[in-house]
């Protein structure tokens, strides 16, 4: 997400005065306390010396936990490792190589121009990007491994779901994530013509096809995912109130007609903008959930990855 015009002067305020609501059409956004009982979190800082670096909305944990990839909706992908302690529990991350990301016809991408928000990992190690205004996905082959600053391949394109040509400005596809057949998966951050269901797009050889409907609730809007180890679409969801406020749903995409479950509420903290998600399983088959914020390219804001250990959780077994 990015904040724009009085957008921005929000996040600013909300800063500086956390009694101070944000916007009225969000102010149903409920108080969350920490995670239970039976869960474990870490929460840690990213930060790097590189020119443009911020505004993460996307992440893809690799290798059991000990690598990842970010983007930024500034049009910066990052890769790097996740350092842990012996029992696994993340206590730092280092940036090891930054790639500005290249439109389809060979140019830059600059900051504040096409605005990607989702990152989805195909099996080949291909990088899909979706976006949250109207540009169409991005693939983008053999852009894993390259030396740092090196430039990235040029990206083909692949076609919008059926609903892109009238969703709103800043109102499109946040959360993107790819099923076990390679799939692409999106959400619109906002449905097309109001409403409270989100469609969930999943692409294969016939085209796009809408698969599920996500219900917004309590003010909550989609704006990550990821399949879990469980075969299920896991949803982080993000509202405003006294500050930002998140949670994650989770689908069973061959059961749509079930109600989403909720799986965990994000620890209080209104300063921290939760966007990108990768739900995976450690080497004890515990289901971690890893989170990125976007401090949108402010101090004020903070920029963190936050990951959530689930005791009993459906990589268990």
């Amino acid at each position: 997400m990015r904040l724009r015009s009085s957008g921005r002067l929000g996040a600013v305020l909300l800063a500086l005065l956390p009694v101070l609501a944000l916007p009225a059409c969000n102010q149903e956004a409920p108080e969350l306390s920490a995670p239970p009982d039976g869960q474990t979190t870490a929460r840690i800082p990213i930060n790097d010396e590189a020119p443009g670096f911020g505004g993460f909305s996307a992440l893809e944990v690799l290798e059991d936990g000990g690598r990842f990839i970010a983007l930024s909706d500034g049009g910066l992908l990052v890769q790097g490792d996740l350092q842990r302690d012996a029992r696994g529990q993340l206590t730092g991350a280092r940036v090891t190589s930054r790639h500005w990301l290249v439109r389809p016809d060979g140019h830059r991408v600059r900051q504040k121009e096409q605005d990607p928000e989702g990152l989805a990992l195909l099996s080949d190690g291909r990088l899909i990007l979706s976006f949250e205004d109207f540009t169409t996905p991005w693939i983008y082959e053999g852009a894993l491994g390259h030396p740092d600053g090196t430039r990235l391949p040029a990206p083909d394109t692949l076609e919008n779901p059926p609903d892109s040509p009238i969703l709103g400005t800043n109102k499109a596809y946040e959360a993107a994530a790819v099923d076990a057949q390679g799939r692409l998966i999106l959400i619109p951050e906002r449905p097309a013509g109001g409403g409270r269901l989100h469609p969930i797009w999943r692409l294969d050889g016939d085209g796009w096809s809408r698969v599920a409907d996500w219900p917004r609730d309590a003010g909550f809007l989609p704006v990550g995912a990821d399949l879990g180890p469980d075969g299920q679409l896991y949803v982080l969801e993000r509202a405003f109130g006294l500050g930002f406020a998140g949670r994650i749903r989770r689908i069973d995409l061959a059961q749509p007609e079930r109600a989403p479950q909720l799986v965990t509420l994000l620890p209080g903290d209104r300063r921290s903008n939760y966007e990108g998600l990768s739900a995976w399983v450690d080497d004890s088959g515990t289901l971690r959930l890893t989170m990125i914020s976007d401090n949108n390219f402010t101090t004020l804001l903070n920029q963190q990855i936050l990951e959530i250990s689930l005791a009993g959780s459906p990589g268990s077994g």
